[in-house]
């Protein structure tokens, strides 16, 4: 009779939601796995925080250069979503069939950063190749504004060996670019406009003129073979909406198309 009553209690229970088996309690909650550019991360960095408290889904974000995060992709194939600095990288995935969906988030305005005060007093990116200015560059092979650096150059009539000449620091995102600044480590760098305004109390921003400049739109997509489609594809749409686009203006982005 006491066995009786305690299985009358316990099925009460959990059709009451008052007990919840072992089995049921230790499900791992949704969860997806976000590779995204380190020029992205302050917003991504929010935004995902929105996302999990709205859709109760774990995000878990690793942050990398664009070109060192797909490469990982290529390899290891496995992950949800990609978020690149230059939409490039995410054709380029698609290309290689890594790619189920993707959009486009935001503009990349590069800029040169330079310390607070400007002292060296630059105007142009051929200032930046006088003798004695220590440049950061970011590696061409790692960061989407490493990528963009040989064009920019050539389209300021920049020496590209004057300038190799001068550069101190190669680094494999564009964030640890503006750290150096802020330390003192180097003198300046070609940096996001958004990543530049997150040091506006240590650095100066130079613009690079419009017409001479490289401006590349950073993208997202969900990979192929991510394992919680929906989840991955939901996540791509938040980063979409108009909450998310406010988000990405407050830190910096440029979200609506630049036009010369």
């Amino acid at each position: 009779m006491v066995r009786l009553l305690m299985m009358i209690v316990l099925t009460i229970s959990i059709i009451t939601g008052l007990f919840v088996p072992d089995a049921v309690a230790d499900k791992p909650a949704r969860r997806i796995l976000v590779f995204c550019a380190g020029g992205l991360r302050k917003p991504v960095e929010a935004l995902s925080k929105d996302f999990e408290a709205q859709q109760g889904v774990s995000v878990e974000i690793s942050y990398d250069g664009s070109n060192t995060l797909l490469s990982q992709i290529k390899l290891n194939r496995k992950g949800d979503i990609y978020i690149a600095g230059d939409a490039g990288y995410i054709e380029t995935a698609q290309k290689d069939s890594l790619v189920k969906e993707s959009v486009r988030l935001c503009w990349f305005v590069p800029v040169i950063i330079v310390k607070k005060g400007n002292p060296l007093k630059v105007k142009t990116l051929a200032d930046l190749t006088k003798t004695g200015v220590k440049i950061g560059q970011a590696d061409a092979k790692t960061a989407a504004v490493g990528r963009v650096m040989p064009r920019i150059l050539s389209l300021n009539g920049v020496d590209s060996a004057a300038w190799s000449k001068n550069v101190v620091l190669v680094t494999t995102m564009v964030n640890e670019l503006a750290v150096a600044v802020k330390l003192g480590s180097i003198d300046a760098a070609v940096v996001w406009s958004a990543i530049a305004s997150n040091y506006k109390d240590v650095a100066d921003q130079v613009l690079v003129p419009f017409e001479k400049n490289i401006i590349p739109e950073a993208g997202a997509a969900v990979l192929r073979f991510s394992k919680d489609s929906d989840a991955a594809s939901r996540y791509l749409q938040f980063l979409m909406s108009p909450q998310s686009r406010a988000v990405f203006s407050a830190n910096g982005y440029v979200v609506d198309k630049p036009i010369k």
